[in-house]
C-alpha cells in the first residue's frame, strides 16, 4: 500500500545549507482534482497563516512542484527531494547576498498520473513467447498490463473481454484494427472546454483515430526514451533518459537518439503503440483538470495567506498542471516565477495567436505580470526523444495530420515546446542553457525565455543538474 500522508505537520524537514530546515508538503489530488488530503492542506495553510504574523518564522520564498506522467508516489517524493537537495546544494556554494532573508517552504503536488493501483506491489510476470520475461522488464510489461486494466474499465462491459483478446494479439488486421479503434474512440476527448491551443473539444471518429495510429512510431522497434513507458520515463528528475551524477553532471557522452522507423499500415497494426497513446493522451487530460480544479484553488489560497514570493516548476505534464492552475480563474497576486523543465504541451500555448484558430494560445494569459512577475523560463532539447518524436504525434486532432507532413521545422501545432522551443513571436526570446554564474536576462521586455538545453539534458527525465538549479536560483534572486 502507497503511504498515508501525515496530518500532524509536513511529509518531510528537508535540511538546507546553513544546517536549518525547511517544511515539505505533499498534498495529494485524484483524478478529478479533489484533493484527497484535506486535513494535510489545512495543516499547510494553518503553518502559512502562522508563519506570515511572525518576523522570525515568516517564509520568504514557497516553491509549488508537479510532478509528470507515470510516477508513483515513492518516485514522485524522491523525485522532489533530489531536485531541492541538489538546489540546497547549488544554494551552498553561492551564498545570498548580504541582507537577503530565505526561509522556504516546500509543497509537492502528487497526482494521478501513473497506471498501476498500487506502486508499492511489484509487477506482474506473464507468459510471452516462451522465452520468459526478462527481469528488467518486469516493470515495463507491469505498467503495460496495468494500462490496459484502466481502459479497460472505461470500455463497455461486453467489450472488455473482445479488447483483452485484440489487446494481446501482436498485430491486427485492417478489419481487426477498425474495431479496436472504435473501442477507443470514445476515450480521446479533451475532458473541459478548451486544449493547450485553446480549441473547442471534440471527440475523436475512429477513422481519425485509425490515421493517427498509422503515423505512430513503433516503440517496440524504436530506442530511446520512450514516452511514458521507459523506466522512470515521465517522472521530475527519475532514471528515464540520460542521467546526472550526484553534483549535476552529466553521467557521460550520450549516443545520438536514432529517428523511429515509420510505422505506417504495412500489414498489421501494433494494437500496444494504440493503447499506450491513449493512456498519454488520458493523462495529458488529467494533467490539466487535475491542475484547473484542483491546484488553482491550492495556489490561490497560498497566495492570500502569504505575502512569499512563490515560485511554480512542473516537468512534462506537471508544466501543463501548474500553467492550467495558474491560468484556470482569478488569483490574489502574481506568483513570482514559473520554471517548467521539458513541459509537454505545444510550443504555440504562449501565442497571441494560434494561426488558423483566431485565439490565442491556451496559456497566453499566464504572460502577464498580473499572473507572473517574471518571464517564464522554459527549457527544451533535441535529446528529448518522446517530445521531438513521439508528442505531436500521440496529442494532436487527426486533421492536423497534414501540418505535420509539410511543416518545415516543428512538426505542426501540437509540436511540444520541450522539444523545439517556445513559438517565435513579441516577448519570446530562446537563449542557451547557461553555465553556473552566468545570469539569465530576467529584466527585460521578454515574457517567455526558452533555454535550448540540448548540451546539458539528454533526455526526457534529465532534468535535475546544477543546469536547471541554477535556473531556478536566477529566479530566486531575481529583482524584477
Amino acid at each position: 500500500m502507497a503511504p498515508s500522508v501525515p496530518i500532524s505537520g509536513p511529509y518531510r524537514q528537508i535540511v538546507l545549507h546553513d544546517g536549518t530546515t525547511a517544511p515539505f508538503y505533499v498534498v495529494p489530488f485524484d483524478q478529478d482534482g479533489r484533493c484527497t488530503g484535506p486535513v494535510t492542506l489545512g495543516e499547510l495553510l494553518k503553518n502559512l497563516r502562522k508563519a506570515e504574523l511572525e518576523p522570525d518564522t515568516h517564509y520568504s520564498d514557497i516553491f509549488l512542484f508537479s510532478h509528470g506522467w507515470n510516477t508513483p508516489w515513492p518516485r514522485a517524493v524522491e523525485a522532489y527531494e533530489t531536485f531541492i537537495k541538489g538546489f540546497a546544494s547549488l544554494h551552498a556554494d553561492l551564498p545570498d547576498p548580504p541582507g537577503r532573508t530565505y526561509r522556504p517552504l516546500l509543497v509537492g503536488v502528487f497526482w494521478p498520473s501513473a497506471v498501476l493501483v498500487d506502486p508499492d506491489e511489484s509487477p506482474p510476470k506473464i507468459a510471452g513467447d516462451g522465452a520468459g520475461v526478462a527481469p528488467e522488464s518486469d516493470e515495463l510489461v507491469g505498467v503495460e498490463e496495468a494500462t490496459k486494466t484502466e481502459i479497460a474499465r472505461q470500455l463497455r462491459p461486453e467489450a472488455r473481454a473482445r479488447f483483452y483478446e485484440m489487446a494481446q494479439k501482436p498485430g491486427l488486421s485492417g478489419t481487426e484494427a477498425q474495431e479496436f479503434s472504435s473501442f477507443l474512440a470514445p476515450l480521446w476527448f479533451e475532458d473541459g472546454t478548451k486544449d493547450d491551443l485553446n480549441l473547442d473539444a471534440g471527440r475523436i471518429t475512429e477513422t481519425e483515430l485509425m490515421s493517427i495510429w498509422k503515423n505512430l512510431p513503433n516503440s517496440d522497434r524504436d530506442e530511446g526514451d520512450q514516452f511514458g513507458f521507459a523506466r522512470g520515463g515521465f517522472g521530475f528528475g527519475s532514471t528515464g533518459g540520460a542521467s546526472s551524477g550526484g553534483n549535476g553532471e552529466p553521467s557521460g557522452m550520450l549516443p545520438p537518439i536514432p529517428d523511429p522507423q515509420a510505422a505506417g499500415l504495412i500489414e498489421f497494426l501494433n494494437p500496444r503503440e494504440l493503447i499506450r497513446t491513449t493512456s498519454v493522451w488520458m493523462m495529458k487530460d488529467r494533467a490539466g483538470r487535475v491542475g484547473a480544479d484542483g491546484v488553482h484553488g491550492l495556489l490561490s489560497d497560498i497566495l492570500a495567506k502569504t505575502s512569499a514570493r512563490v515560485h511554480l516548476i512542473g516537468h512534462s505534464f506537471g508544466g501543463k498542471l501548474v500553467l492550467s492552475a495558474l491560468c484556470a480563474g482569478e488569483l490574489p497576486r502574481a506568483v513570482e516565477s514559473v520554471l517548467l523543465l521539458q513541459p509537454a504541451i505545444s510550443y504555440l500555448c504562449f501565442s497571441p495567436e494560434v494561426p488558423g484558430t483566431g485565439r490565442p494560445g491556451g496559456y497566453f494569459r499566464a504572460l502577464s505580470v498580473d499572473r507572473c512577475r517574471q518571464p517564464i523560463l522554459s527549457t527544451f532539447s533535441a535529446r528529448d526523444f518522446p517530445l521531438t518524436k513521439i508528442f505531436h504525434l500521440a496529442v494532436r486532432r487527426a486533421s492536423d495530420l497534414g501540418d505535420i507532413e509539410i511543416a518545415a521545422g516543428p512538426p505542426g501545432r501540437y509540436a511540444a515546446l520541450g522539444g523545439y522551443g517556445p513559438a517565435p513571436g513579441a516577448g519570446v526570446v530562446v537563449v542557451p542553457a547557461k553555465d553556473t554564474g552566468e545570469l539569465y536576462d530576467l529584466n527585460g521586455n521578454s515574457r517567455v525565455i526558452g533555454v535550448e538545453s540540448s548540451r546539458v539534458i539528454g533526455g526526457h527525465s534529465d532534468v535535475s543538474n546544477k543546469w536547471t538549479w541554477w535556473m531556478l536560483l536566477n529566479q530566486v534572486r531575481a529583482e524584477v
